[in-house]
């Protein structure tokens, strides 16, 4: 999952589409249900992934679920920020590696010990 996110074609330009609209439904109450709808949805997916891998038992999560979720979110939002601004030192490929290592960390999989 995700590879797929940090995939390089079109990042910088969904990360910032996805930061016009927030600044936009800032503005904009009916934008601003819609994009947290939008966020809701997408924290989902993130969040049966986890279940799954609890219920497989190659996970052990650190923290409840719903703050992984919630600081994995708060990742994403970071990497789009980042990507937005043309941040020096920062690519899609690091987003990956930075991402993957906190999730490595917060579910603690059972393959690292």
């Amino acid at each position: 999952m995700i590879d797929f996110v940090f995939d390089d074609k079109g990042y910088f330009r969904d990360a910032s589409l996805w930061l016009e609209f927030c600044v936009a439904a800032k503005r904009d109450s009916a934008l601003k249900r819609i994009m947290a709808e939008i966020y809701d949805a997408w924290r989902e997916p993130v969040r049966q992934l986890i279940d799954k891998g609890v219920e497989s038992g190659e996970f052990a999560p650190r923290l409840n679920i719903d703050d992984i979720v919630d600081l994995f979110a708060m990742a994403m939002d970071g990497s789009e920020t980042a990507t937005a601004v043309d941040a020096a030192g920062l690519n899609t490929a690091r987003f990956a590696t930075l991402l993957k290592n906190q999730v490595s960390v917060l579910l603690a999989p059972k393959d690292i010990g």
